[in-house]
This record gives C-alpha cells, sequence and structure tokens, in this order.
C-alpha cells in the first residue's frame, strides 16, 4: 500500500486530467493483482483486490467523465480512509490474536 501510495503520489504531481485518471487506472490494476497473489495464501489482502478492482474502474470511469470533480475526490478519499482502517483493524487484531497466543 506504501508503495502504491507514493506512485500516485508522484502521479498526482506529474500528470493532470484524463492521464491522471488512466494512470491510476494503472497503478490501481497492478495493486488489485499484487494483492489477488497475496490473497491466494490469506484472507487479509481479500477485500483490497475487491477494493483496488472497483479503484480501477472507478478511474476508469472518472477519465471520461472528469476526474477533477469536486465528489469524484471525496469518494476517493473516503475510499482510502477505509483501506488505512482496515489496515489497522488487521493489524490490531493481529496483535491482540498474538498476545493471547502467548498468554494461553
Amino acid at each position: 500500500m506504501a508503495i502504491n501510495w507514493a506512485f500516485t503520489l508522484q502521479l498526482w504531481m506529474v500528470a493532470e486530467g484524463s492521464s491522471l485518471a488512466l494512470s491510476f487506472v494503472a497503478v490501481d490494476t497492478a495493486t488489485a493483482l499484487a494483492l489477488y497473489r497475496m490473497a491466494e495464501r490469506r484472507w487479509f489482502p481479500v477485500p483490497l483486490v475487491f477494493l483496488h478492482g472497483f479503484l480501477a474502474v472507478y478511474h476508469l470511469y472518472t477519465a471520461f467523465t472528469g476526474p477533477d470533480s469536486y465528489w469524484v475526490v471525496v469518494a476517493l478519499n473516503r475510499l482510502f480512509e477505509a483501506e488505512i482502517l482496515y489496515v489497522a483493524g488487521c493489524g490490531l487484531f493481529r496483535i491482540l490474536a498474538l498476545r493471547r497466543g502467548r498468554a494461553g
């Protein structure tokens, strides 16, 4: 996720308009494929696969409707926050599970 964030931040600084949305399609597609490979062994990345697959389609949609709309940015920001909360929650679950394993 950190690599995805770094790439999208750099693209946001360099690209504009439809090229920005199409470059986000490429980054989210690559992220979804990488997470899919990870999801073959564990359940943790499965929701992230679907999220980034949806984001790739959403960015493709915004490439044709205009990616500079306020609501496009709001929706993407809320999805990113949901992704961060999911990862933090999974990390907290893992910490608690490891503590229970040591205590038991």
